[in-house]
């Protein structure tokens, strides 16, 4: 029988073998849902872009599928990653201090030409009329608007702004401005309602306190996708919350749904 001394290593230790052996232990006891090891670059970029994430949330994103949050949190927004354009969408939603707010996040692989196609996407706002929105109310696809007039714009491929009258249904007519920034790795993209939307006769919402935002960038060979949208709703203390709260988050999700896949186009 063979006894284990101190301070002597036992006849045939191999430490490369007992690394080995290690190493297969802990791969094998991963958390599910993190990112393959063949995809490090991947699970790298979302570590860098976002914190507070699911097992099962970064496992769609390190597969390039669209992750949503609905009834998400303005003041533990998903979206970490530093720079001048982040912390100015994190200020603005925070200083908007919504009741409503949604957030979309994807990651797919930087592919020359997807930064200046979601511009494009987001340039032609009479394209929005056309993107569809399921309504849980009425467990239909309605189109997102219904009426989409633009009233100025001005600006070129590397940055615009456009102005429009814009209807909604349930609400009445309201004018909204879309604007966004386009560089060699990043886009930012910014809309809020310039009048007061008004719900029957009462002022659902104020001028602008619905606020959509979408910041696109590159992190090593991807690129992130992080939309947000947020609303400060008067909903007659809870009672037309169900309604605006569906109507608000639904066309956020489907708007921002609609803008990701355009960077898998």
């Amino acid at each position: 029988m063979r006894t284990f001394q101190p301070g002597r290593r036992p006849a045939g230790w191999r430490p490369r073998a007992l690394a080995a052996v290690l190493a297969a232990f802990f791969l094998s006891t991963v958390p599910e849902g993190m990112p393959a090891a063949a995809d490090s670059s991947v699970g790298a970029a979302i570590s860098a872009a976002f914190t507070g994430l699911s097992a099962g949330e970064a496992a769609s994103l390190g597969q390039g599928e669209v992750v949503i949050r609905s009834d998400a949190n303005y003041r533990h927004l998903a979206l970490v990653a530093g720079g001048s354009q982040a912390e100015d969408l994190r200020q603005k939603i925070r200083a908007l201090s919504p009741n409503y707010l949604s957030e979309v996040m994807a990651v797919v692989p930087a592919r020359p030409g997807t930064l200046e196609r979601l511009a494009a996407s987001l340039a032609n706002v009479k394209g929005f009329v056309g993107i569809p929105y399921w309504s849980k109310r009425w467990q239909k696809n309605f189109d997102l608007f219904d009426k989409m007039d633009i009233t100025a714009a001005h600006g070129d491929a590397a940055g615009q702004t456009i102005e429009v009258i814009q209807h909604m249904l349930p609400f009445d007519d309201f004018g909204a401005s879309y604007a966004y920034t386009l560089g060699a790795d990043s886009l930012l993209f910014r809309s809020s309602n310039t009048s007061v939307i008004m719900y029957g006769s009462h002022e659902a919402v104020q001028t602008g306190q619905l606020l959509w935002m979408l910041y696109a960038f590159r992190s090593g060979d991807s690129l992130v996708f992080y939309g947000v949208g947020g609303v400060k709703a008067w909903d007659f203390f809870g009672l037309f919350r169900g309604r605006l709260e569906a109507s608000f988050s639904g066309r956020v999700e489907s708007f921002m749904r609609f803008m990701a896949a355009k960077m898998k186009d």
